[in-house]
């Protein structure tokens, strides 16, 4: 639920990997099956299926939890009570302390801007007001937060998330994140294309190997392209595709110049 809740802000969607609905399954509302990713990579992508995540067979859902359009809302409620059991009361006690966390949030930011609305601070996720209070407290617009800035690193978050997950992905995804680190490196160099994050550096920084610290675009105004590359290959492995990654590799080095 925090996952969902804590989306980050800007061209961000929650993806799910391979259609949420099959013929002979269903694809399943968990964590280790959603990822971050950009808007524009998760639209193109439709509902295309790759490597299927994890499902559970139709044949294997139990007929006592169905619900149907004739149900009312308290039915359909009273059996999410019966199935969920004590989870619900734990949801609501690590809610209530998620809540009063917010609640130090939004009072921070309010004794700075007091004209905020504190109706629609306690709408927004902790993320949203973390970045809001870092913004009031050094006196930054919030440009800096934008959803192109966040987009690079949670791609990076992602692939560690991922990456943790070990199995047979886990090789060519530490791969791909030690390149889209080294592109990191190329593109904050460039301010058109927004890339930037201030923590970057401190969570990855120690990733960057030494052939890719000064790492530079060969020609400054395909950053666009470069980028797109980058985030369409990234995407199409957190759905779980296939990336040859000395292919990729081999490109990548194409849009830098020459390395020493």
């Amino acid at each position: 639920m925090d996952f969902i809740k804590n989306k980050p802000k800007g061209d961000i969607e929650i993806c799910h990997i391979a259609p949420a609905r099959g013929k002979n399954s269903i694809g399943l509302l968990h964590y280790e099956n959603l990822f971050y990713g950009g808007a524009y990579q998760n639209r193109n992508f439709g509902n295309n299926y790759i490597s299927g995540g994890l499902k559970i067979k139709r044949s294997q859902l139990m007929k006592k939890w169905a619900v149907d359009e004739s149900m009312d809302n308290n039915t359909i409620l009273k059996k999410v009570e019966d199935f969920l059991g004590d989870i619900i009361e734990s949801y609501i006690e690590i809610s209530r302390l998620q809540k009063s966390k917010k609640r130090s949030r939004v009072e921070a930011i309010l004794k700075i801007d007091p004209d905020r609305d504190i109706g629609h601070l306690f709408c927004q996720n902790r993320k949203h007001l973390d970045d809001l209070l870092l913004a009031l407290s050094q006196n930054r617009t919030l440009s800096c937060y934008s959803g192109s800035e966040s987009k690079y690193i949670i791609y990076v978050d992602e692939l560690t998330r991922f990456i943790s997950y070990g199995g047979k992905r886990a090789r060519t995804l530490r791969k791909l994140r030690t390149l889209m680190v080294a592109g990191y490196v190329a593109l904050e160099k460039i301010k058109e294309s927004q890339t930037y994050n201030e923590v970057f550096y401190e969570r990855y920084g120690s990733l960057i190997k030494p052939k890719y610290t000064h790492a530079a675009l060969k020609n400054p105004g395909k950053w666009s392209r470069f980028k797109d590359f980058i985030y369409e290959a990234v995407f199409i492995a957190l759905q779980g595709g296939q990336i040859d990654i000395k292919s990729f590799r081999k490109e990548f080095k194409l849009y830098l110049k020459r390395l020493k």
